[in-house]
């Protein structure tokens, strides 16, 4: 068996967080959904963005630590099983995010290995307990023969069989029975050897490989029962423990050891590589210690290693990377690289800082290291080759320029140029016409090689002058273009003059800047200019004495980029170096491809006057850390399915002021509370290649009409309003393909503003409403009784008090009636007495007594009569108001006597008055008075 001199596998690193570099990976796998899982330090999961770490199963049980052995993704019962060391077979819920364990009637076993057969059932081993199997989600044990299985070291399935590693056996077990065994065996091995078969794998062809603790892995034919190969433990590496054996996608075996890295073997060649941590190389494998492997849908393959997660894709290294490495056969004196030529031998030259020219043969698969030395200098530095003829190559150097002679492969100073150039930096050359001409400084200067005239162009008056040359370039018309402060210009040989042809300044060019051009090259009847800081020009060929100067550069992408060179190729691109990394243009459809480091390139940045177009179509690169070479041909960039799926969603809980997780289930739609309205949703593409050749856009349905372009894989909404939602999330890889996935969800309205809250209170205001209409109804016909009978009332009373007021008039009248009648005669007799009283001057003393007398008789009944009169009217209005008072009736009767004693002398009546003795009334006095005064005036009237 013969080891390959491939060279060697490039690895990208993935640090798992919270890891240390002696930390051990025990197991990897991609699930059903494409999600990647890895076993350390607890449980983690992988989206192609970053790690999520899982180390509770509950708030009691942990699984952090060296914990969790192995892991199996079951498709049929959605759920991730994990073998664990001190909870048997631990499960986890896709759809709820949970974690539980396995029960086992027989005991928790310590879990190592999982496998599951063709027909679904899942197999644990346990180290010291025997095999387990699940059935209804309960962890049973498997009872086998002669207890064969209670010591077995690792199980696999192959289809429907179940083989299990014990020392020096694989047993074969189908539909819960022993169907056979295989006996470890091989020419010449000892046979009282203990072999513990610790890795079991089947390939393609139906061979199985068995790997063991210390005597090597033993190949078996399944079909004529023998075993065809052994790799001896006196091959290294193979005196360490196997860990793993897995066949990838194109037949290649890969084995896995405990110490001493990893073989892939080539059953098609016999050849094997041997793969170890190479400490120099910072994309080597991470440890040595390698205890699990994975090759994904992609065909990436995961190592598990101490350190970090290894990650190797065969298709994704386009780009050979040459740079110093000790460990191999084509490798570089220093990282770098200069200048970049291939001669008229088709063999490629490359100069370096520490003052090497590296010579590779026509196939790169060697190379010649000269040192350049000349003289008492030493460490002189190319910068740049130039085939001046068969036997001579000149070389552009930081010492002048030196020339190599072919026949006697010596390094000498140019003696032509040896007095204008020697102790200066020669930068570039080029031959225009028989005269070389040569930069140093940013100075141009050239030499007529056969008239042997020196000239120099920087000396020469200001519109003559040409100012910090750096990029000589002469055109498919044999124009000789250099490149000068802020612009460019054109050689012409008839005046030895150049015309120079500036550039619009950007607005993104700091003041005092001016533009370097770093590359010249014609394509397509332009000339592409690369620029420092500035991007990518192109100058049109097509009227050379007025040139149209146009900025292609992308304005977020490369504008403000470094571009130090541009390469064609065949197939009409244009190949550019940056400061990014290597960019391919498709002129004709305006499409940029980048490549990055993870692809095999050397690093971002490369470096001017460092490239080279070969014969046979390959391009070479020069950078700060090494050489890439590339034929653009096999740099093919495959459609891949770019389709989304969504991960997780968080909900921002206000309560405890946490982010909390709410389930993505397909099944359903995703509900959430009404406060519930800030949401982190993430997805995921299972497709983990970098650099990712796809974009990723969302939006929302409801909430806003156009894509966003998504930054990273968690999308963030707040304060969405309670309703229905769709978001989508689409990819658009480099072709313009778009691949969506969508989830709908619902954010829960208050219940307050829930259709059975508002048909309620609709039901509730009509009934209150109602009621209160009602009421008010009620109210206004009670009222309107009331007033109604209050008018009737009213009315009344107005026609009592109509009937009264008539009554009162008709007493009125009455009492008019009276006075008129009843005073008359009084006064009547008081005019009389007045008239004899005046009129007779002849009465006596006693006649003038005796009619005064008749005259205030006459007055008081007359007062009398007014007195009733009034009494009586007070009496019909309801006026009079009661007062007693204690009076004397004795003096009352005395008083009514004196008013009527003319009346009874007049009339000749008996009237008299007799008590014998004083009598008090209590009693209102007034109304006594009235009352006997009309007495004793109606008894004398009638």
């Amino acid at each position: 068996m013969a080891q390959s001199q491939h060279p060697e596998l490039p690895f990208d690193h993935l640090t798992i967080p919270g890891t240390i570099n002696s930390s051990q990976v025990n197991d990897i796998i991609q699930d059903h959904h494409g999600l990647i899982w890895v076993a350390g330090n607890g449980l983690y999961r992988y989206d192609g963005y970053r790690f999520t770490h899982y180390r509770n199963i509950n708030d009691s049980l942990l699984i952090a630590g060296r914990e969790i052995h192995c892991l199996l993704s079951d498709s049929i019962t959605n759920q991730l099983l994990i073998g664990t060391h001190s909870h048997g077979i631990v499960k986890r819920n896709y759809s709820l995010g949970t974690f539980s364990v396995l029960p086992s009637p027989n005991g928790i076993p310590i879990i190592t290995h999982l496998t599951q057969t063709a027909d679904g059932t899942v197999w644990g081993s346990s180290f010291t307990n025997g095999v387990y199997f699940i059935q209804n989600d309960t962890l049973q044990k498997f009872s086998s023969p002669k207890h064969k299985f209670l010591s077995n070291s690792t199980i696999a399935a192959q289809g429907d069989k179940l083989l299990i590693g014990g020392n020096r056996a694989v047993y074969i077990v189908k539909d819960f029975k022993l169907k056979d065994s295989i006996y470890v065996d091989f020419p010449n091995l000892n046979s009282s050897a203990v072999i513990r078969v610790t890795a079991l794998a089947t390939d393609r062809t139906g061979k199985l490989w068995i790997g063991s603790e210390q005597n090597g892995v033993f190949v078996y034919d399944t079909a004529s029962r023998t075993f065809v190969k052994y790799f001896s433990p006196d091959t290294p590496p193979f005196h360490n423990r196997i860990n793993r054996i897995f066949e990838d996608k194109t037949g290649r075996i890969w084995i896995l050891t405990k110490g001493d890295g990893l073989v892939i073997y080539s059953p098609s060649t016999g050849n094997h590589i041997h793969v170890v941590r190479n400490p120099l190389s910072e994309r080597s494998l991470s440890g040595n210690i390698c205890t699990a492997v994975l090759q994904d849908r992609t065909g990436i393959i995961w190592v598990g290693s101490t350190g970090d997660l290894n990650k190797y894709d065969p298709a994704k290294i386009k780009f050979r990377h040459i740079f110093k490495n000790p460990f191999a056969l084509v490798s570089l004196q220093d990282n770098m690289v200069r200048g970049v030529y291939e001669d008229i031998s088709h063999k490629l030259w490359v100069g370096t800082d520490g003052g090497v020219a590296h010579i590779f043969d026509e196939k790169r698969l060697s190379v010649e290291k000269i040192e350049l030395h000349v003289g008492d200098k030493k460490r002189i530095a190319p910068y740049y080759f130039m085939d001046l003829d068969q036997n001579t190559l000149l070389l552009g150097t930081s010492e002048g320029i030196l020339q190599y002679t072919r026949p006697s492969k010596k390094i000498s100073y140019y003696p032509l140029l040896e007095k204008y150039t020697k102790g200066l930096s020669v930068r570039q050359m080029l031959v225009h016409n028989g005269v070389l001409f040569y930069t140093t400084g940013g100075a141009l200067k050239s030499f007529n090689l056969t008239t042997k005239e020196f000239r120099s162009y920087n000396d020469r008056k200001p519109t003559e002058r040409v100012v910090n040359a750096t990029t000589l370039y002469v055109d498919s018309s044999n124009r000789l273009w250099v490149g000068v402060s802020n612009g460019i210009s054109v050689y012409h040989p008839a005046t030895d003059k150049f015309k120079r042809f500036e550039f619009q300044k950007t607005a993104s060019r700091p003041l005092g800047s001016y533009f370097m051009i770093l590359s010249i090259q014609e394509y397509q009847n332009k000339l592409w200019i690369g620029f420092f800081n500035e991007g990518l020009w192109t100058l049109d060929l097509s009227n050379p004495d007025n040139p149209s100067i146009t900025n292609i550069s992308r304005t977020q992408d490369i504008q403000n980029m470094t571009v130090y060179a541009t390469v064609p190729d065949d197939d009409g691109n244009l190949w550019m170096s940056t400061n990014a990394g290597i960019t391919r243009y498709t002129p004709a459809n305006d499409k940029y491809l980048d490549f990055a480091v993870t692809e095999g390139l050397q690093q971002e940045e490369f470096n001017r006057l460092a490239s080279a177009r070969c014969a046979n179509g390959d391009i070479v690169f020069g950078g700060i850390n090494g050489l890439n070479i590339f034929n653009p041909k096999n740099v093919v960039v495959d459609e891949e399915d770019f389709t989304p799926a969504f991960l997780d969603a968080t909900v921002f809980d206000e309560d405890t002021n946490t982010h909390v997780p709410a389930s993505i289930d397909g099944s359903s739609m995703l509900s959430l509370k009404h406060n519930q309205n800030d949401i982190d949703i993430s997805f995921f593409v299972p497709v983990y290649r970098n650099p990712k050749r796809f974009e990723a856009f969302y939006k929302l349905e409801g909430y806003s009409p156009g894509w966003i372009k998504a930054e990273t894989n968690i999308i963030h909404y707040s304060n969405l309003k309670p309703g229905t939602y769709k978001l989508q999330v689409k990819t658009v890889s480099i072709s313009g393909r778009e691949k969506f996935a969508s989830l709908s969800f619902t954010v829960l309205h208050p219940f307050w503003q829930t259709w059975w809250f508002i048909t309620l209170s609709i039901i509730t205001s009509g009934l209150i409403i109602v009621a209160i209409v009602q009421g008010s109804l009620y109210k206004s016909r009670v009222d309107k009784e009331r007033l109604e009978t209050l008018l009737t009332i009213r009315t009344q009373e107005i026609e009592k008090s109509r009937e009264e007021l008539a009554n009162l008039n008709q007493k009125k009248d009455l009492i008019f009636s009276i006075l008129s009648h009843d005073l008359r005669s009084p006064l009547t007799t008081l005019k009389g007495f007045l008239s004899i009283l005046i009129d007779d001057h002849n009465l006596t003393r006693e006649d003038i007594q005796k009619h005064a007398t008749s005259i205030r008789n006459s007055v008081t009944s007359s007062l009398d009569l007014i007195d009733n009169t009034l009494f009586w009217s007070l009496s019909q209005t309801g006026n009079i108001s009661y007062t007693p008072t204690r009076f004397c009736l004795n003096d009352m009767l005395q008083k009514i006597s004196g008013l009527y004693h003319l009346i009874v002398e007049k009339k000749k009546i008996k009237f008299s008055i007799e008590l014998k003795e004083s009598l008090a009334l209590y009693a209102d006095e007034n109304m006594t008075y009235v009352s006997l005064r009309n007495v004793v005036s109606n008894a004398l009237k009638f």
